[in-house]
Formats: C-alpha cells, structure tokens, sequence
C-alpha cells in the first residue's frame, strides 16, 4: 500500500492522492477506461493500461475477497498488481518495462493504450491511442445468445459483440482478441456474419497495451512490445471451490519489433495488503510456482493511519484499512504457464539495497533475483547479511511448521509488503510471442486460531486450481450451437460483384439472380455491424444492377449483404470506401 514516506519518496508514493501537476497529468495520465472483474466471489478492477486492482486516476483499489454486500466494509487482500519485463540485445542495451503505481513526477509510465502499430501515429503523441483506451467486457451468457440468434431475420450484434477488438483490415491488423470463426474469412472478425468472441471463464476483460507510444519511466529504449491482458473468472455450481475466489490473469506478448532479445525475465510485480497492511508477512512455496502474502498473527485488526499537517507543506489525510479479524486470509500468485525462477520483495523507502526501485537497472535486477544494486540475495536473516549462500528464492520456508527461510525466522517486523515473482531467463524474437499466464487464488481457514492455518488453505487450494489448470477442467458453461440455417431454393448461382472496389462512394452491385433466389435488398453494414445503408432489389432478371450511394459515409472497410424476404443472408462483399466524392 502506496503512504507518504519521509522526505525524498514524499511525491513517489501516496495513498489517495495524487501529487502531480495537472500538466504531467495532461501529459502523463490520461483518464483510464476501467472495469470489474466479479463473476464470483472475488471483485477487481482493472484498467485500460493494464493496472490491476489500482485505478491512479480516482484512488480506487483493492483485490476484495470476498466481494462486498451493500452496506459491508471493503476487505481486500491485494492494493495493486502490474506486469514487469525486460532483457538485452545483442549489444547487451537494457530494454525495461515495468510499472507500480503509475504515480510520481513525471508518473512512471511503461504502457499505453492500443498495438504498436497504432502508437507512433502522429494523432496518438503522449496518450497513448484513444481508440483503445478502452476495457472490453464479455460473458458467456452474452456470447450464447449472439450465437443462437446470429442468422436469424432482422438480427444485429449487440454493441459488445460487435466492438469486441478481434482482428479486422481497421483494426488489430497484426492480431487482437481472441474469437471463433463461423464466417468465410478466419483473419477478419466478423460478428454479421456469425463470429463471436473467445474467452476463458464465465466473463472476462481485455486490454491492449504497448510499451512504444512515449518516453518511459524507467526510461530505456522501446521494446516494441505489445501485451495483450486477459483477465478471467469462472464459478462453481456450489459456489464453494477453490475457483470461487479466484481470478485468472493471462498476458500475451508479441515482439512488434526487428529486434532479438535475450537474458529476458517476466515478472508479476504485487503490492499486497491482506485487510490491514501495516502487519502482513510474505514468501513463496517453490513447489507451487507461487509467492503469497499472509498475516503476521491469528487476528488482523482494523487500522487507522494518517499524518497531520507540517510546516514543509505535507496534506492531512487519514486512511481507514479494516482488518478481517480472527483466522485472516492468505493471499497467493501461482504462476500456471511458466516456472517460478524467482521470488524478491523489497521495502516501501529509499533503502540503497532493498528500497523501492527507480532506474530501470534496479527493475531488472529484482527481476534477476538480485537487490537493486546487482548483489546477489543470500540464504536467511535479511538476504544481505545472514552469511548463506546466493538464491533468488525469498522466504521460501514453511511457516506453518516453523522451518526453513521465512520471515519470522529473519526477526523481520510485519509491515507493508510487495512481491514479485518472476520467469525466465528466456528468448524473445523479433516478431515472436509468449504467454505469462497466473493466477490470484484465496484461501481462509475457519474455526482455528492457530496462525498461519490459511496458509494450509491456501496450498490445497492453489493444488486444485493448477490441477483444473493443466486438465482444462475449470467449471465453465459451453458455447450454445447455432441453429441449422434455413439454405434457399439456389444457393450456389447466387453473385454478388462491386465495382469500383475501392470507391469514392459511388459504385454499382452486379447481382446474378437465378429463379426463386428471393432476393430482396442490399444492406450496407460498418466495422461495428450497423446498417449505414439499405437499398432494395427487385429481381425481375437473372443479372440486376443496382446503384449504390455511399457518400457521406467515412473511409474505411464495409460488408455489403445481399438478403431475401426473411433477412437472411445470400451472398457478401467487403467494399473499401476510400474517400468522398
């Protein structure tokens, strides 16, 4: 959890303000697009920068498990999460992307909205592209009624379905959202024509970032990296499982540049506060691929924590944190794609070793295992003075029972704590892509007050959770099938020819029309599937010609549909409007 500290790391790091001058922000922060993740009892927020659970613009944070009733206090078990990256070129340059908070001044910013392609455009500058600053929200609930009543007369994609950011000519040209196909072209996502979205879970959010768009703090050069977030959840018939409080979070990484990388380390950075931050605990369990946060003992009281006014100009504020109470949780990250190579935490200060990082050499040095200034962490006590020998493994002892590496045997005081566990070292290509795939699972022991009992919980439920993981067997409903659709008279002598395509707006519709082919009108749909043009079609011959007049209307790809009487589909045509005459 992000306070006021002394001096120096004043302005890095606040708890519900932001103390940036409006121009940075201008600069820096535009307002995000946000939404929940909440198909079961865990609720998080996630941003269209790929913040999790921390929205910098309003102050707004927490992982909540479980998800409040109306009326009931926030708890939640994690402040914010973000993704870290970074590795070498072949003249050993450092390329580093990695954010906490997004605060500071200027802010510490890797990633903007939109693709690569999209961020170097003279219209995107600073903010990033603000055609994607964007959260897509899907469910399955909604994709099954696309589904059954696609095809059917009159039908229109509901706006969702239809802005859903899979691969078009205008949009994600490289590669978007996941969907399934059912039209003619498996490279264009088409929802008029039958295409749905794919996603894991009962409902799911999406984002498309880059890390190109701007200069970044920490500043090196542009990896040309481009990530693709994915967060999930699923819901178990009782409501009771191990997958009722957890989410899924999947980043897909595509190298957009010319540029091969090597010594690469992903990481998952985590600011975790089980109720109460000011006394928590962290560490990893090496054979669960996972880091977690705990508390320190069997009761988490409430918190109130604040800073009066001073003569250097500090703001009054106050922030209540409530605690769970007796037998609190524990909070863990499993890595589900990749091997945990690596487990560091760091202090919230300015500690020359073990503070918070600041250039983009102490990122990539906690993502190696290291401490900010390249020294290896070793065995017991803090990791710098116990005399063991070099790991990049913190904490990986057993609390429950009292043995190995941990945190009470360091004699460490609870505090405020963030993690971060990481993969790698790896390749990445020049044009290839990864998947870092993860995922947030809670566990609460009840009826005992013993500590650390949920720390138990929280194995058995991170077992199950992976288990589900590599059988692909996470509760889920199935797509619906589509109804067999109703085929005319004659089919296959049906044509549909534009010419000119491309056009200035101006073309004909060259229509071979056999008998009883029932053809009734031309509709004109855009790339979100809205009819911007209906014309109708008298079949009185076997070749029609029909003028169509698309002036007026803005550049970009449309589908012209060739109907009958019912509104079913018997022929299509994508037309590029190049201009206006």
């Amino acid at each position: 959890m992000p306070r006021f500290l002394p001096t120096l790391s004043r302005l890095a790091l606040t708890t519900s303000l932001l103390l940036i001058s409006p121009l940075a922000q201008a600069q820096w922060l535009p307002l995000p697009d946000t939404a929940f993740i909440e198909a079961n009892s865990a609720r998080g927020l996630m941003t269209s920068y790929g913040t999790l659970w921390y929205n910098v613009a309003t102050g707004s944070t927490g992982l909540e498990v479980p998800k409040r009733l109306p009326g009931a206090r926030k708890l939640s078990t994690v402040y914010a999460a973000n993704l870290w990256i970074g590795g070498l070129d072949a003249a050993n340059t450092l390329y580093m992307a990695g954010e906490t908070y997004r605060q500071g001044a200027p802010p510490s910013v890797s990633f903007w909205c939109g693709p690569v392609a999209d961020s170097t455009a003279p219209s995107v500058g600073l903010l990033g592209d603000p055609a994607y600053n964007y959260v897509w929200e899907m469910s399955r609930a909604e994709i099954n009624t696309h589904i059954l009543a696609s095809g059917q007369p009159g039908y229109q994609p509901s706006a969702r379905i239809a802005a859903w950011p899979g691969r078009s000519l205008t949009r994600c040209p490289n590669g978007g959202a996941p969907f399934v196909n059912v039209g003619g072209d498996s490279l264009r996502y088409e929802p008029e024509l039958g295409d749905y979205p794919d996603i894991p879970g009962e409902v799911a959010l999406f984002t498309i970032t880059n890390d190109h768009a701007a200069r970044k703090e920490p500043y090196t050069p542009a990896i040309g990296l481009e990530v693709h977030t994915m967060v999930s959840a699923y819901a178990s018939a009782n409501g009771a499982a191990p997958v009722d409080s957890t989410i899924l979070v999947r980043y897909t990484l595509y190298n957009r540049s010319a540029i091969d990388y090597h010594d690469v380390w992903l990481g998952h950075w985590v600011d975790f506060d089980i109720g109460n931050p000011f006394d928590d605990y962290i560490g990893c369990d090496r054979n669960r691929q996972m880091m977690y946060g705990y508390n320190s003992t069997d009761f988490d009281s409430d918190t109130v924590h604040g800073y009066e006014p001073s003569a250097n100009g500090d703001l009054y504020f106050t922030v209540i944190a409530p605690g769970y109470g007796a037998n609190p949780p524990a909070q863990g990250v499993v890595l589900l794609s990749d091997s945990l190579a690596g487990f560091t935490y760091y202090n919230n200060n300015i500690n020359v070793y073990n503070g918070n990082p600041a250039p983009p050499g102490d990122y990539y040095n906690y993502l190696r295992g290291r401490w900010r200034d390249g020294i290896p962490i070793t065995y017991g006590g803090d990791g710098r003075n116990g005399g063991g020998a070099p790991t990049p493994y913190m904490f990986d002892g057993d609390p429950v029972a009292g043995t190995g590496w941990t945190e009470q045997s360091a004699g460490n005081p609870p505090g405020d704590r963030r993690g971060l566990a990481t993969a790698g070292p790896y390749t990445f290509g020049a044009g290839q892509s990864r998947v870092f795939e993860l995922a947030y699972v809670f566990a609460r022991s009840r009826g005992l007050t013993r500590p650390f009992t949920s720390i138990t919980a929280l194995r058995r439920a991170a077992d199950q959770i992976r288990t589900q993981y590599v059988t692909h067997s996470f509760p889920v409903t199935p797509y619906a099938t589509a109804p067999a659709p109703v085929v005319p008279t004659v089919v296959t002598a049906i044509s549909l020819a534009l010419v000119p395509n491309p056009t200035a707006g101006r073309l004909t519709a060259e229509l071979a029309l056999p008998a009883q082919s029932g053809a009734t009108a031309l509709t004109v749909r855009d790339a979100l599937g809205r009819i911007v043009r209906t014309v109708p079609v008298a079949a009185t011959a076997e070749h029609v010609s029909v003028p169509l007049d698309l002036r007026g209307l803005a550049p970009g790809i449309y589908l012209t549909i060739l109907t009958d009487a019912a509104g079913r589909a018997l022929a299509h045509q994508r037309l590029a409007l190049v201009g206006s005459e």
